[in-house]
């Protein structure tokens, strides 16, 4: 079994299945597979003439635009954390971030919390500035 066929099989699986613990924000909420990639040797097809092979550990396939299909130019690689700023906003905001385009860049603003004294404000953002740089988001 290739990881592009395990990468399809949990696709189809999201979308398709109602006792998928994650369906209720696939197929539960209308996003289907497209019937080109009905057929796992044209999704593995696509995606290595799209995207390519997946880059390595820590990646998974992700849609481009949240509320359309998986289709092709609609999908990329991401990291989990890069998945969670492109996830459905929940309650008509998105959660603990935005963006905004300044001079050709995107810019994450994250809210990290409040806190007791300044000291510990500074604990957190340094924490949280480790992750991003380890993750390759900030560099």
């Amino acid at each position: 079994m290739t990881p592009l066929y395990r990468t399809w099989a949990a696709m189809k699986n999201r979308c398709e299945y109602p006792g998928n613990p994650r369906y209720q924000h696939y197929g539960g909420r209308g996003i289907e597979v497209c019937d080109r990639w009905q057929d796992v040797r044209q999704f593995i097809e696509d995606i290595l003439a799209e995207i390519g092979p997946c880059p390595g550990r820590g990646w998974t396939l992700d849609r481009k635009d949240n509320d359309k299909d998986y289709e092709p130019g609609n999908v990329r690689w991401a990291t989990w954390s890069q998945q969670n700023r492109n996830r459905q906003p929940r309650n008509g905001r998105a959660k603990g971030a935005s963006r905004e385009k300044v001079t050709g860049l995107w810019v994450a603003r994250v809210h990290l919390g409040r806190f007791a004294t300044e000291q510990e404000a500074a604990d957190v953002y340094q924490r949280a500035v480790a992750v991003l740089e380890r993750e390759g988001i900030l560099t």
